[in-house]
């Protein structure tokens, strides 16, 4: 499968899967938990896993209250560096 990006017009060759984050994240003012789980029933293994890779294990053990820590609105209590 073959893109063009518009914005820059170049050529962009694409094999496989695809995944686009923009630079306005969506967060609800709640717990970094509440977050990632999105009312979503809590799987001990499957969380661990979504904290690893998005490499968020450093920096919770940073926080007061680890992954309890309210992440603000729009995420405003994070760092987005």
């Amino acid at each position: 499968m073959e893109t063009t990006c518009l914005r820059k017009r170049k050529e962009i060759r694409i094999f496989g899967s695809v995944g686009y984050v923009g630079q306005t994240p969506w967060i609800m003012d709640t717990s970094i938990r509440s977050n990632i789980l999105l009312d979503k029933p809590e799987d001990k293994k499957k969380l661990e896993q979504a904290l690893q890779l998005t490499e968020l294990e450093f920096d919770l053990k940073s926080f007061d209250q680890d992954i309890e820590k309210n992440a603000g609105e729009n995420g405003n209590n994070l760092s987005g560096g």
